[in-house]
Order: C-alpha cells, then sequence, then structure tokens
C-alpha cells in the first residue's frame, strides 16, 4: 500500500488511566513524540533481551493470568520488537519475554492491543470487523500478467503484492474461534487510536463446537509484509490454556521454554524484512534449457519430478552439514549452537526422580527445532509427549492424562510446540536440538542445547515418589488415533509448494540469485471416496494478494479453497521445490497421516507441519536446475466444527510467508 493512500491528520496524543497508570497511546504522534514517549514509560531500550539468570526457573517470562482486561502494547526498539505490559509501579523492569498469559477452559482471555509505531496518523475509511478494528484495503495494484512454462507447465505471477508500510496485527496461533476475531486482515494503524481490542473465549466442554484443547499455544504478529520482521524481532509470546475442571492430581512442575531468533542486545539499523537470506552466489554451470512440457495428465496426488524452479548450488546438501545459520534463545537467552553463540547453555535445575512438564515454543521466524533430550552419556531418551500444538495427546482436555513416548525427537517447525515430561537423573541431560533436512536450498540448523539439566544434590535421606509426579501413562491409542479410525474423509485436495529464483548477471563475479517468489497453489481436488488418477486442475500459480471477492465486496477478499462445514478432508501438500516448508492452517487443527518427519506409530494432532524437501533424481554432474521428486505429506482436517468464514494457510517460514507463500480458504 502507498503512502498516498494514508489519511494526513495532526499529531494528537490520547491520555488513558488503566489500573492507575497514566498511559500513552500513539494515536498520530510523529516518530520522535512516540519515540519519548515510549522511553519515558518502558526506558530507552524496551525491547533488549535481560538476561538475569542462566538458571530457567529466573529466565521464565512473565506470567498474566486472565481475569479483566490487560492492555499489550506493541514497541519497537531498532531491529528489536516486543510485547509488554505497563509497569504497574511507574519504573520499568529489565524486559526478559514477552508475557505468558494462563487462561482455563470456559473463560476469556481479553486483550487490548496498543501500536506504538504505526505510521496512519488516524482511522481510514476502510470496513471493519465486528469488534471495531479496521480491515486492509484490497490492493489497488492489478495482478500482473502471467508468464508460461513454471509447475508441471503452467502459468505463474512473477511479482509478489508490495510490502505494505509499518503497521502490526494479532494472531493467536492454534485458538479455535471465529476468524472474524482471530483476522490477520486487521490493521492497528488504520483503526482509531492504533488500537484494537480482542475477546478470545476460551470454549468448554459444554460448546456444541467442542472444547479449545488445553495445552500450549502461541500468539504473534501476522501482517503480511511485516511478519518475519517482527516475529523475528521479538512479537511473540505464550499463552497456555488450563483444563476445566481443575484435576484433582497437584500438577507436574513446568517450565516455558520460548524459542526464538537471536536478538542482539543494541539495535542495528540495517531493516531484516526481505533481505534475501543467505542467497548466496550461483557457478555459473550449463542450464537445463526450457522447462519440460505441459502435464496435464500428471497425477495432483501423486505428481512427477520437475526441474526446480530454484537454482541448486553443484555440492549442496540435502541435510546441510554446514553453512549459514541463524542464531537463536530460550527466554531471552543465548541458545549456544557453535556458530553464533558460544556461551555457556541455560539451566534447569532438576532434582534426581522428579518431574518437569517443558512447554517447548519454537517462535522463531524460519528455524526448526528437532527437539531431543540426551541422557548423560549423550544418548536420546525416549520423549513422553503429552501435547502437541496446544492438543493433549489423550483426551483432549487434560495435558497429564496421557503420554506418546514412541519417538526420541519432535521435528518442530516455526509455529510449533511441544509437551514434554522429563524425569530428572543422577546425572546431566540436555534438552538440544538435532540435525535438521532442509534441503539443498535450505539453512543450515547446527546443533543447539537448548538447556542443560542439572541433577539438585539433596543431603538427605531417599524420599517415596509422591502420587502427584506419578507422571503420565503411556498411551497406545490416541484422540488422533481415533478421529483416523472412526472418521472417514469424503474430499481430498492437492496443494503444491513451490519456489522460483533466477541467476542475475553481475558485473564482475557469479551471478547472485534474484526474482525470488514462493507459491503455495491447489493443484487438484475431488472426492476422497474410491478416488482414481485425477488430473490437474487449470490453474496459475500467484503470490498472495488481497483481491475483493467480488465486485462492490467490502472487508470479504477473494478466497482460493472453498470448503464445506461439516465435512473432513484430506490434503496432499507437495512439496516441488529444493528447501524445507512448514504448512499451517488457521483456526483448527489435523493429522498427518503420511510424512517422512513425522516418527513414531502413534499418532498427534497438530495445526502446523514441516514438509520434507524434493530430491534430486538421476546421476550427478546435474545442472543448476535438476529433476526433482516432490515429496508428499498427507494430513486429514476436520472442518466439521469450524466456524464460518474467512482464514488463512501458509508456510511458516515468515520469509516465504511474506513473499506469497499464503492463501485463503473459505469456509461455508
Amino acid at each position: 500500500m502507498k503512502s498516498s493512500q494514508r489519511l494526513a491528520a495532526g499529531a494528537s496524543v490520547v491520555v488513558a488511566a488503566l489500573a492507575g497508570v497514566v498511559v500513552l497511546q500513539s494515536a498520530g504522534m510523529s516518530r520522535p513524540a512516540r519515540d519519548a514517549a515510549t522511553a519515558a514509560q518502558f526506558g530507552a531500550h524496551p525491547c533488549t533481551p535481560h538476561v538475569l539468570s542462566r538458571d530457567l526457573a529466573r529466565q521464565q517470562p512473565p506470567v498474566i493470568a486472565a481475569g479483566g482486561t490487560t492492555t499489550l502494547y506493541v514497541l519497537h526498539d531498532g531491529d528489536n520488537y516486543c510485547y509488554r505490559v505497563a509497569p504497574a509501579s511507574g519504573t520499568p523492569g529489565p524486559y526478559v519475554d514477552a508475557p505468558t498469559f494462563r487462561v482455563r477452559q470456559g473463560q476469556s482471555l481479553n486483550l487490548v492491543l496498543v501500536d506504538t509505531f504505526g505510521e496512519s496518523p488516524g482511522p481510514m475509511p476502510m470496513p471493519t470487523s465486528p469488534d471495531g478494528c479496521a480491515l486492509l484495503p484490497f490492493e489497488p495494484s492489478p495482478l500482473p500478467p502471467n508468464r508460461p512454462n513454471s509447475y508441471l507447465g503452467h502459468d505463474r505471477i512473477y511479482q509478489t503484492m508490495p510490502s505494505m508500510e509499518p503497521d502490526t496485527n494479532l494472531h493467536m496461533h492454534g485458538w479455535h474461534g471465529s476468524p472474524e476475531i482471530d483476522n490477520v486482515f486487521k490493521s492497528l494503524a488504520m483503526t482509531r487510536g492504533n488500537t484494537c481490542s480482542f475477546t478470545f473465549a476460551m470454549r468448554s466442554g459444554a460448546s456444541p463446537s467442542g472444547a479449545q484443547p488445553a495445552g500450549t499455544y502461541w500468539y504473534h504478529a501476522h501482517l503480511h509484509g511485516q511478519a518475519f520482521a517482527q516475529v523475528g524481532g521479538g512479537l511473540a509470546g505464550v499463552f497456555i490454556v488450563d483444563p476445566s475442571p481443575v484435576p484433582a492430581a497437584t500438577p507436574i512442575p513446568e517450565q516455558v521454554l520460548l524459542i526464538k531468533d537471536l536478538r542482539e542486545a543494541a539495535p542495528q539499523a540495517l531493516p531484516r524484512a526481505f533481505a534475501a537470506p543467505n542467497a548466496g552466489t550461483l557457478r555459473p554451470r550449463k542450464t537445463l534449457g526450457a522447462a519440460a512440457p505441459h502435464a496435464p495428465r500428471a497425477d495432483p496426488f501423486s505428481p512427477p519430478p520437475w526441474p526446480s524452479g530454484w537454482p541448486i548450488n553443484a555440492g549442496a546438501q540435502y541435510c546441510p552439514s554446514a553453512g549459514n545459520s541463524n542464531g537463536l534463545m530460550v527466554n531471552g537467552y543465548p541458545i549456544p549452537d557453535g556458530v553464533n553463540v558460544k556461551t555457556a547453555p541455560a539451566l534447569s535445575i532438576l532434582e534426581p526422580g522428579q518431574k518437569r512438564l517443558f512447554r517447548i515454543a519454537d517462535a522463531a521466524s524460519d528455524d526448526y527445532v528437532n527437539v531431543q533430550v540426551l541422557d548423560g552419556a549423550g544418548k536420546p531418551e525416549p520423549l513422553v509427549i503429552v501435547g502437541r500444538d496446544g492438543h493433549p495427546v489423550g483426551d483432549g482436555s487434560n495435558p497429564e492424562g496421557g503420554a506418546v513416548t514412541d519417538r526420541t525427537n519432535v521435528l518442530l517447525p516455526p509455529g510449533g510446540r511441544v509437551d514434554i515430561v522429563v524425569t530428572g537423573a543422577q546425572s546431566a541431560q540436555r534438552i538440544v536440538s538435532g540435525q535438521v533436512c532442509t534441503g539443498y536450498a535450505g539453512l543450515y540448523e547446527p546443533h543447539r542445547t537448548i538447556a542443560q539439566i542439572m541433577p539438585l544434590v539433596v543431603r538427605r535421606a531417599p524420599r517415596a515418589m509422591l502420587s502427584s509426579t506419578a507422571g503420565p501413562k503411556p498411551l497406545t491409542v490416541t484422540a488422533a488415533e481415533r478421529f483416523l479410525r472412526d472418521v472417514p474423509a469424503t474430499y481430498r485436495r492437492s496443494v503444491a509448494f513451490t519456489q522460483y529464483a533466477s541467476p542475475a548477471p553481475q558485473p564482475s563475479g557469479p551471478p547472485k540469485l534474484s526474482q525470488l517468489a514462493w507459491y503455495v497453489t491447489q493443484i487438484g481436488e475431488g472426492p476422497a471416496v474410491a478416488p482414481s488418477a485425477a488430473p490437474v486442475l487449470p490453474f496459475h500459480e500467484q503470490p498472495f494478494w488481497l483481491q475483493p471477492a467480488a465486485a462492490g465486496d467490502q472487508g470479504r477478499y477473494l478466497p482460493h479453497i472453498h470448503v464445506k462445514r461439516r465435512t473432513v478432508e484430506e490434503w496432499y501438500l507437495v512439496n516441488a521445490s529444493p528447501e524445507i516448508h512448514a504448512f499451517h492452517i488457521h483456526q483448527l487443527t489435523f493429522v498427518t497421516e503420511q510424512s517422512d518427519f513425522e516418527g513414531g506409530k502413534v499418532h498427534i494432532y497438530q495445526d502446523t507441519v514441516a514438509l520434507p524437501p524434493a530430491k534430486i533424481i538421476g546421476t550427478p554432474p546435474y545442472g543448476p536446475n535438476p529433476l526433482l521428486a516432490p515429496s508428499v505429506t498427507k494430513i486429514k482436517i476436520d472442518f466439521r466444527n469450524v466456524d464460518k468464514g474467512q482464514f488463512v494457510f501458509h508456510c511458516h517460514m515468515l520469509f516465504h510467508e511474506d513473499a506469497g507463500m499464503m492463501g485463503i480458504v473459505e469456509v461455508d
């Protein structure tokens, strides 16, 4: 959106009294005035993480229990962003990380979100959501023309939608509710006072749509074109849904491990958004020439190999063992990886025999976390998984109602969460992230020690284990298993993930990648009952683009996929690119039926899943655009109780999402 679309207005200051604290809101304030108000309220560098201790018991985000309304400020400090609440004493304390919200099933989480850096001086004449928050306007630029010879010989649009000016919004990742409330098309900068109010009701078991599962979720910024910079800069936090009624047993002690991009201690001047990450250079080599001919008879549910649209460097590895990588941190403490961070790891002190629930959330913008627990000899222990992506593995209400213990690792894509129970040992254990096969064009994910679990030596006689720390019982049949077994799918879709880059000549030296583009496209659909090979749909690849659903529509965008409520569908997620991707769909969960990345025999509910990269076929030497055999990840999605409306699905590698790899689904 262009500057000319914004309304000009004089600066104003809105003063509000909240809980006896005078706070400044930024409606129409100039940048110097906003910066001065922010510094007075939160300090000169409000988003710089502070390390209070290596001990994670002290290095925990602040916890806010549901009840009343919380005003959450969106702050900006150089490349750092953060969510903060106004200090009750009037004096800001050291910033560790975004607050963790706790809310019980049947309760509501009430938030007022205040944008302190948006550029719009006042409300725009835009349609609004039912809660009064302004919606993003349609992109005024028309879609560029198609170009031929892309995936399976179809057309694609090369240009991505122009990036938006400074603005933000909020997504409650994993929340089951109305897409009119959890609406990523909202704009704080275009709303009066740069302020939106949200009420997120956590449904109880009495709800006709079913209860919000008790587990670990997270909230984050989700404005298209700004998500990579804002989430990578720190705009993310955890919210936890507790079961109702309260379980009779004393809960296992717990710690939150909120993993984010490494943020510098001082702000930097270089922008993060749309800086091509580690694109590298290409060695000049012979090309394969034009793409393969149009393949209208290809089966979209089992597509053929196709030339890579993204040139692949000679010697590139499917599972990179070296190269460029991003630094990460846990609860504001840098995670050692031997590359970006070489400090000692964070500590979790645990008495031998005692248990602790670790709620691990991958809130990084693009990085994967391959969770393992290593014993004192460095060998992987079987994980005791009690929840995944907010959904308990048992009955869906009690996170301690059962566990899955049939695997030694869980690959968390960006946006993924896992709840594991660890029993303290006599020797030190470690929670680590192991190697990840990110593909020939993927980033190197080094081995990382997220936390070291140190045994607490107690000088007293051993005591009997308390019943409250007995831990969850292993399960062989989960709620997800029952869904797969008992609920048949009636429809299926094939959705392809593709990416492209062109080698641009340079005045000197090897060419560099340019014209980067990422797409997610439905390429096939049909009945799931007695399916046969289906022809590829007539499609063209296009990036995410805010178009009206019909002429004269206000606040309703053109959807990419239509789904009927009260149905169950199977989606075939085709990764035809040489890089890993992360599929996420809003408002609901699914079960992964087929994936090379999902280990173990017992199925678990998810809302985000990693898609393995496509693999080169044939024998070397390869050209820069070799034939790739796509991976196919098969999931089963339950649309029976989802709220009607529009919401999005996308790659949760947010650089990819910002660059176009997102679509709209409409449920009616």
